[in-house]
């Protein structure tokens, strides 16, 4: 009888059990349809500038542009453009749009937005971080409804990245103004936004019949989880289902889990290098010096010692996904050569260099440490400090002298140079650290030269002059380039497309049945 009603009781339970969890049995299910995506930023920051194109994942997900990028070779396609030509004078170029696109609300995709977008983007009161880009543009003529024409001021070679630019929906901004426009993204791209939980999550859906991609999954979630222990942490545990970045060193750790596989990408557009401040001390303008550094360093010691070999040796201000990339250029590992250079610089024994670093490149303390013992083999009395990021960026700002004679830093560069040689090649750019340099005014010449080079092997070799003249008084000290290593469950399928640094294209995520 005890027994017995022992039973009873148990079978109550679970019947109580069963009848409560009817709905988690329903959320279950949902979470096969599911996808979420662990990342290493705070995803509360990504709409406050929503409307300058800053926000480049998210541009990817909910917005589509005239022209895009093929995510396996890397070239450029038709998206929304039914045509786009380069008219016969060489330097505006005419768009025609598909009739049949439509924004997530229902709105034809038009002319009036790509207008609107063009202006929206240039407006200084917007603080765009590329507005140098759109400086080019004199104005954008509509035609009619689906036809429109950038008019640019001159040739302008790397035109693709200006009508590569997401167009946003008018008649949403009109409808809600600025402010909600910014936190409600409406694009016409692959992923409609649902909800967004500063520090939490931000959700999307798949947007059903697209005629542009067939999703295999109906939501995603990207979680932001900036400590990398925890990020690894809810990718065992099956919090998340794809996860990136990953550090060399906790590669062997996922690999030991066999519901887990790990991926690599050897094409990222990664460039970690110490830049050097003329700018501030007017001694790292002396050659001798800058080029011994160059010398003094290895580059190699650093990638197998500090990464597993998970990356690659870089000697230009150039990651090797970028175009004008010359991989024959390197600066020989040759400490005697260093210190034949260092003797005869400037540089005397009772001075001594100080260098920056913040917690922004992964492995920065060591790296900085490494960077100091090589200068240190070849005669240079060398300190290294750690400063907070926005401290650093603020000196680097203000060219304030506690920044030191350098600074580490990672520049996520894009496969067009058009950006880096504007801001940290011309001698005007914000990001130029030594902008007096003897031959500034060569430089700036070329690189005002290449901007108006359509042809494709006169601009690259326009490009590879500017290299070769930024050289001969080195800006900076580069060091390497990092792979991409990222993990997902064996229920995800994924391969990160080659190029940028961060996710894109997760339209390309599949559910493994």
């Amino acid at each position: 009888m005890k027994k017995k009603s022992i039973r009873t009781i148990i079978a109550s339970v679970l019947v109580i059990l069963l009848i409560l969890s009817v709905d988690n049995l329903d959320l279950f299910a949902a979470e096969k349809n599911i996808i979420r995506v662990g990342i290493n930023q705070d995803v509360s920051t990504l709409f406050v500038n929503l409307n300058t194109g800053a926000d480049f994942l998210l541009t990817g997900m909910v917005y589509q542009g005239p022209i895009w990028r093929d995510y396996k070779t890397g070239n450029f396609f038709n998206l929304l453009a039914k045509s786009v030509t380069v008219l016969k004078n060489k330097k505006d170029v005419k768009i025609v749009l598909r009739k049949d696109a439509r924004f997530h609300t229902g709105d034809p995709v038009t002319a009036h937005d790509a207008k609107f977008t063009y202006d929206l983007l240039s407006d200084v009161d917007n603080r765009a971080p590329g507005i140098v880009m759109f400086e080019e543009i004199e104005n954008v003529e509509i035609v009619d409804d689906y036809t429109y024409i950038l008019h640019f001021w001159e040739p302008f070679a790397p035109w693709r990245q200006v009508a590569y630019m997401a167009i946003y929906s008018k008649e949403h901004y009109d409808r809600v103004g600025l402010e909600k426009f910014r936190k409600t993204p409406v694009g016409s791209g692959a992923f409609r936004f649902v909800e967004r939980k500063p520090s939490e999550y931000v959700l999307f859906e798949a947007v059903e019949n697209h005629p542009d991609y067939n999703i295999g999954f109906k939501t995603l979630r990207l979680i932001p989880v900036s400590d990398d222990i925890s990020r690894l942490a809810m990718l065992e545990t099956g919090e998340l289902d794809l996860i990136a970045p990953i550090q060399p060193h906790q590669v062997e750790r996922l690999k030991q889990n066999k519901n887990i596989q790990v991926k690599v990408n050897r094409q990222s557009s990664s460039m970690i290098a110490v830049s050097l401040k003329g700018g501030i001390y007017p001694i790292m303008y002396d050659s001798k010096l800058t080029t011994g550094i160059n010398h003094a360093i290895n580059r190699q010691e650093m990638v197998d010692k500090f990464f597993f070999s998970e990356g690659y040796p870089l000697y230009r201000y150039c990651s090797k996904s970028e175009y004008g990339y010359n991989p024959d250029f390197k600066y020989e590992y040759n400490p005697d050569k260093a210190r034949r250079l260092i003797s005869q610089s400037s540089y005397k024994p009772d001075m001594k260099l100080v260098f920056s670093y913040s917690s922004d490149v992964p492995n920065a303390g060591l790296v900085m440490t490494s960077f100091q013992k090589y200068l240190k083999e070849v005669g240079i009395n060398c300190e290294i400090q750690q400063l907070e990021l926005g401290t650093m960026l603020t000196y680097n700002r203000d060219k304030d002298k506690r920044l030191g004679h350098g600074s580490l830093f990672t520049w996520g560069v894009q496969d067009d140079p058009y950006w880096r040689l504007a801001l940290a090649f011309r001698s005007t750019g914000w990001a130029n650290g030594c902008p007096d340099r003897p031959n500034k005014d060569l430089i700036d010449k070329l690189v005002d030269k290449q901007e108006r080079e359509i042809d494709h092997k006169k601009r690259l070799a326009l490009i590879e002059k500017i290299h070769q003249s930024y050289m001969k008084t080195p800006g900076i000290a580069a060091l390497f380039g990092l792979n991409t290593i990222y993990a997902m469950n064996n229920q995800t399928e994924y391969n990160w497309p080659g190029g940028g640094q961060g996710f894109s294209h997760l339209d390309q995520i599949k559910i493994i049945k």
